[in-house]
C-alpha cells in the first residue's frame, strides 16, 4: 500500500486503497454528522441562543436583535439568519430545519478536509485519504469527558448537530487549501472569502485563523524576501472585510457605543488545559501519530507533503494558549478553541506519519494497520458521542427546569407566528419562563435569566436605555403586585402577550424567584458570586442553567408578595440526591406556616426538579417556609380567582392579550 506517484501496480493499488477509504470516511462522516438520521424538537445548551437569534431574524431584525428590543445580538450572521429564513418560509420549527440541515452539512467537513488533502499532498491520494479518515474519526482514547464539544479534536465537531463553530472549522479548512493553492487569485479571493465566512459564523475562530495565517505570511515574507504574501495577505484580509461588512459594521458600532463586550461565559465550567498529563486521553491516536511524526522531523528525516506551513501553525498558535492562561480565560478566544484549530495540523502530522509506517508495511499488515491503529482506538469516543447526542436533549428540559413540551409547543409557535406577522412581538410572563420563551419563538421579553450560551454581547443599558439590574427588578416588581402591577409592566414593555399559568380555575397572578435579588450584573459575574452565604442557613447557587437559593436544614424563607385571594400556592425545588436504595423521600422537604398550623410538603419526591402545590387561604407574610432538610428553593407562585376571565381547566401556561386579561370585567 505504498503510495508512489507513477503509474506501477503498486500506484494503482494505492490509489484504490484511497478510494476504499475515503469512501468509509465520507460515509463514517455523514452518520456521525447525522448520528443515524437523527431529528430533535427541543435543542437545549449553545443552540437555545442560536434558535432565539434566528427567530428575531424572521421578523424586522434581519441583524438578529434580543433577547431585548433594540438590543443587537453580538452572534448573528449566515448561520441564524440563514436556517431561521428556510425554517420562516416552511413555518417550520427551527430545531426541525437544523436536524435535517445538519445531514447535509456534515458531508462539508469530509469534502473539505479531501481538498485541503489535496493541496497538502497532490500526488499521494493515499495520505490524503488518511487526512480525511482522521479528520472524521479520530476521537479522544476512552475519557467521556472529552467527547463531542468537550472535546479540543475538531474531527469530534462534526457530529450532529452542527454548530456556527463547526461551519467555521469547515471555512478553516477551506481557507487553508486556498492559502496554499498555486494561483495568485485563488489565494487572495478564495482566502479571504473563506476568512469572511469564518467573520459570519463565529468571529473568534476568525481571528484565530487571521493571526495563523499572519504569522505564516511573515515566515514565508521572510524566507522568501519577498512582500508578496504580506500584499496577498492584505488582499484575502480586504476580500473578507468587505464580504462581512454587512455583520461586523453594526457590531463594531455597538461595541463602541457600549464601552466593550459582554462576552463572559458561565464562570463556573472549568477551563481545558491540555498538557502532559492528558494529551493523549484528549487526542487519542492523533497524538500518538503526532509525536511520532515530531520525532521523525527532529530526526531530520522527510514526512510527505506541504508541512513547513502546518509547523508555524502551531507555533503561532502557543502566545495564545499562554496568553490565555495568563488572562483567566479570554473573552475573544479560550485554549480549547484554540487546541480545535491546533488539531488541524496535528492531524495533517499524524497523516503523514501513517503514510510512512504504511508505506514500509507490507498489504496484509498496511490494512491490519489502518483497522487496528487508525480506526479502532476511536470506536469507544465515537460510540460515547452518539449514546450522549441521542440522549442530550429530552423534550421539555432546558436549564433545570422541567416544562409540559405538549403544553408550551403550541404557544411557542403562535408567538413566533406574530413575531413573523409583525415583525417583532414583545412578551411578558415569569421569570422562569422568559429565557426559554425568547429562544423557543423569538418574542422578546423585557428581562431574562442569563444560562451560560446566553451572552448580552453589548451593554443594554448604553443601546435600550436600561440595564440588566434594572430588567430584574422591574420583573420582580411586577410580579409581586399580582394583575395589576403585570399589566402596567406589559404597558410599560409594549407586550402583545402575557403568559402565566392556570390551575384548577385559577391564575398565577403572583410569581417569585427567590435568587433574582441576588444575581449580579453580567459583569462581574465570576467564580466569587456565583455561590454565596446569605447567612442563617440560606445560600444562594447560580448553577449556569438556572440560580436557586440553597436552604439548609431549620433555614426560612418569606415569600416577598401579599397575596390574600390566593387558593393555591405553588413550591417549585430541586430535590437534593436522595440515599441508595430509595426511589423517593420518606420524610417531608419542609413545612410552611398557616393560620392553621404548619403544612409539611414534600413527601414521596424523587430527587430532582419538583413542583408542590398547597391549597392556602392567602399569602401573605405569615407564610413562611421552613426547611426540614436541605433543598434549592426555585420558584414561588399564587394562584387566584379572575372574575370575568375565560380560565382553561387543567394545569397549564396559558396566553392572553393584555386586552383580554387587564380589561376589567
Amino acid at each position: 500500500m505504498a503510495d508512489p506517484s507513477d503509474g506501477s501496480l503498486a500506484a494503482v493499488a494505492s490509489s484504490r486503497a484511497a478510494r476504499v477509504i475515503l469512501g468509509g470516511a465520507l460515509i463514517w462522516g455523514f452518520l456521525l454528522g447525522s448520528n443515524l438520521l437523527q431529528i430533535s424538537s427541543w435543542i437545549v445548551g449553545d443552540i437555545a441562543y442560536h434558535r432565539g437569534v434566528a427567530y428575531t431574524m424572521q421578523g424586522v431584525a434581519w441583524q438578529g436583535e434580543g433577547p431585548y428590543p433594540d438590543l443587537l445580538t453580538y452572534y448573528g450572521g449566515l448561520y441564524p439568519l440563514v436556517l431561521g429564513r428556510v425554517a420562516g418560509w416552511l413555518s417550520l420549527p427551527f430545531d426541525l430545519v437544523l436536524s435535517v440541515a445538519s445531514w447535509g452539512l456534515s458531508l462539508l467537513w469530509p469534502l473539505a478536509a479531501w481538498w485541503l488533502g489535496r493541496r497538502i499532498w497532490p500526488r499521494q491520494p493515499l495520505t490524503t485519504a488518511f487526512f480525511v479518515l482522521l479528520m472524521v474519526s479520530a476521537a479522544p482514547f476512552t475519557n467521556r469527558v472529552l467527547i463531542w464539544v468537550d472535546s479540543p479534536l475538531v474531527s469530534a465537531q462534526n457530529s450532529f448537530p452542527i454548530y456556527p463553530r463547526d461551519l467555521a472549522l469547515t471555512f478553516v479548512l477551506v481557507a487553508a487549501a486556498c492559502f496554499l493553492a498555486d494561483g495568485r487569485r485563488t489565494r487572495i479571493v478564495g482566502t479571504g472569502l473563506a476568512l469572511g465566512g469564518m467573520v459570519l459564523v463565529h468571529l473568534q475562530i476568525a481571528l484565530v485563523t487571521g493571526w495563523i495565517f499572519g504569522v505564516w505570511s511573515v515566515v514565508d515574507a521572510v524566507r522568501r524576501r519577498s512582500r508578496r504574501p504580506l500584499v496577498e495577505l492584505a488582499g484575502a484580509g480586504a476580500v473578507a472585510l468587505l464580504v462581512s461588512a454587512w455583520w461586523w459594521i453594526p457590531r463594531v458600532g455597538a461595541t463602541i457605543e457600549s464601552g466593550g463586550l459582554l462576552l463572559g461565559g458561565y464562570p463556573g465550567s472549568p477551563s481545558l488545559r491540555i498538557g502532559l498529563d492528558n494529551v493523549f486521553q484528549a487526542f487519542g491516536i492523533v497524538a500518538v501519530l503526532a509525536l511520532l511524526g515530531f520525532a521523525v522531523l527532529a530526526a531530520r528525516r522527510p514526512l510527505p507533503g506541504r508541512l513547513a506551513i502546518f509547523l508555524v501553525w502551531l507555533a503561532a498558535c502557543i502566545p495564545l494558549i499562554i496568553i490565555d492562561r495568563l488572562v483567566s480565560g479570554s473573552d475573544l478566544f479560550s485554549e480549547r478553541r484554540i487546541w480545535l484549530v491546533m488539531s488541524i495540523p496535528l492531524t495533517a502530522l499524524a497523516a503523514a506519519t501513517a503514510s510512512v509506517v504504511v508505506g514500509r508495511l507490507r498489504s496484509g499488515l498496511a490494512v491490519a494497520f489502518v483497522v487496528l491503529i487508525l480506526i479502532v482506538p476511536s470506536l469507544p469516543g465515537t460510540v460515547a458521542t452518539v449514546r450522549l447526542v441521542a440522549a442530550a436533549w429530552q423534550p421539555g428540559h432546558a436549564g433545570g427546569r422541567v416544562f409540559d413540551a405538549a403544553e408550551w409547543d403550541p404557544i411557542f409557535e403562535d408567538l413566533n407566528r406574530r413575531v413573523r406577522a409583525e415583525g417583532r412581538h414583545v412578551a411578558v410572563t415569569y421569570d422562569a419562563y422568559e429565557t426559554w420563551v425568547w429562544s423557543f419563538s423569538g418574542a422578546q421579553v423585557p428581562s431574562l435569566w442569563l444560562p451560560g450560551p446566553f451572552k448580552l454581547g453589548f451593554d443594554p443599558e448604553r443601546l435600550t436605555g436600561l440595564g440588566q439590574l434594572d430588567r430584574w427588578a422591574r420583573q420582580e416588581v411586577a410580579f409581586d403586585g399580582g394583575r395589576p402591577a403585570i399589566c402596567a409592566f406589559a404597558a410599560s414593555a409594549g407586550a402583545g402577550s402575557i403568559i402565566l399559568d392556570v390551575d384548577d380555575g385559577l391564575v398565577g397572578t403572583f410569581d417569585e424567584s427567590p435568587a433574582l435579588p441576588f444575581r449580579v450584573d453580567p459583569r462581574v459575574r465570576s467564580e466569587d458570586t456565583i455561590q454565596r452565604d446569605l447567612g442563617s442557613g440560606v445560600a444562594y447557587e447560580d448553577r449556569g442553567g438556572i440560580d436557586t437559593l440553597h436552604l439548609d436544614r431549620g433555614a426560612s424563607w418569606r415569600p416577598g408578595f401579599q397575596a390574600p385571594a390566593a387558593r393555591l400556592f405553588a413550591i417549585e425545588v430541586i430535590v437534593p440526591p436522595l440515599p441508595a436504595g430509595l426511589p423517593t423521600r420518606i420524610e417531608p422537604l419542609g413545612t410552611i406556616a398557616t393560620p392553621s398550623g404548619p403544612v409539611p410538603f414534600g413527601l414521596g419526591l424523587p430527587a430532582g426538579p419538583a413542583r408542590v402545590v398547597i391549597p392556602i387561604d392567602g399569602v401573605g407574610a405569615q407564610n413562611v417556609i421552613t426547611a426540614a432538610a436541605p433543598f434549592d428553593l426555585v420558584r414561588l407562585t399564587a394562584f387566584e380567582p379572575i372574575a370575568g376571565l375565560d380560565v382553561p381547566a387543567g394545569v397549564r401556561p396559558v396566553r392572553w392579550s393584555p386586552t383580554a386579561l387587564c380589561t376589567p370585567p
